[in-house]
């Protein structure tokens, strides 16, 4: 997720700063860092949701609720064990756009001005 969450940052300045025909303001910037937010943060959230319930499930030091776990996990397939993975990594993020959006851009082409 940390790698995830520095590509969309990187892409997302990356766009102000080909999108803006002179230094962009520090206005301009925090409206790509809110943007940022708003797309990072619920899939940063999800991710560790999902790894904090695998931690409580594994985790546990009682023998009979550890027994359980461990016959549970063998009646698993790989696609279930997976599954909350797969469904955040299905929808990636797309800072190009979510830049654009912030900067008010529509759908301007990288590199062009405004």
């Amino acid at each position: 997720m940390a790698m995830e969450s520095a590509w969309v940052l990187a892409r997302m300045i990356q766009t102000l700063l080909l999108d803006t025909p002179r230094a962009p303001s520090g206005a301009a910037l925090a409206r790509i860092l809110r943007a940022y937010e708003r797309v990072q943060r619920p899939r940063v959230e999800e991710a560790q949701d999902n790894s904090r319930a695998l931690a409580r499930l594994m985790f546990r030091t009682s023998r009979p609720v550890a027994f359980g776990r461990e016959v549970a996990l063998r009646m698993m397939n790989v696609e279930q064990a997976l599954r909350p993975i797969q469904k955040l990594l299905a929808s990636p993020p797309h800072p190009d756009e979510a830049a654009r959006k912030a900067l008010g851009a529509g759908t301007a082409k990288p590199g062009s001005f405004r």
